[in-house]
């Protein structure tokens, strides 16, 4: 009840009433799940969203545990529901911070090394690689301090986010190095988008 923010049971018991409270977009998968269960006579784990009464969303795993009796007429099942939206949500921010940089936001030279890997296929050819590096930053740190410094990397790499296009890679490698994965972009456009970025650069103060 406390999982769906219910005051009483007659307001999941069905499996119509259940179904209200999640997320459309899951409920196909879920009867999918739900026959094979019953098809298989097997338990079954399966994950998905829920809108509780109160609107909040929530994640949880239910394990569906079919009950037959000898002559092997399905009963009804036995099972469990766990709310499981703060672990869900703790997985997901490690694996946000294990691929990208705390200071930027941008991805993180792990990520940078992986994902190169994945895009160097013919299908994303020409694969252009930009380096990009911020001047001064040594300087910017000795004399007025770190703090300004991460200030001056954080403007850098919003010019480099608004002059990129959406679906181009963007990573700090760290220090003062940013590098950019340009799918199938060939030098000449390359050179535009470079342009554009020195631009932009250009307008910062």
């Amino acid at each position: 009840l406390n999982i769906f923010g219910v005051v009483s049971v007659a307001e999941i018991n069905s499996q119509d009433r259940f179904l209200q409270f999640v997320q459309p977009d899951e409920i196909t998968g879920i009867l999918d799940n739900i026959n094979q269960v019953m098809e298989k006579k097997t338990t079954a784990d399966f994950m998905f969203r829920i809108l509780r009464g109160d609107g909040e969303e929530r994640i949880v795993n239910m394990r569906m545990i079919p009950q037959f009796d000898e002559q092997k007429n399905h009963v009804g099942n036995f099972g469990t529901i766990q709310d499981i939206t703060r672990i869900r949500k703790t997985e997901e921010e490690i694996r946000y911070l294990s691929y990208h940089d705390y200071l930027t936001g941008l991805f993180n030279r792990r990520f940078y090394e992986e994902v190169l890997i994945k895009l160097d296929t013919e299908e994303n050819y020409p694969l252009t690689l930009v380096m990009a590096d911020v001047n001064g930053l040594k300087m910017i740190n000795d004399s007025f301090g770190h703090a300004v410094g991460d200030e001056l990397l954080q403007k850098a790499s919003n010019v480099i986010k608004s002059g990129c296009r959406e679906n181009d890679v963007i990573a700090r490698l760290g220090g003062d190095e940013f590098v950019i994965i340009l799918s199938r972009t060939d030098a000449e456009t390359a050179a535009l988008i470079i342009k554009r970025l020195e631009k932009l650069a250009a307008r910062e103060k």
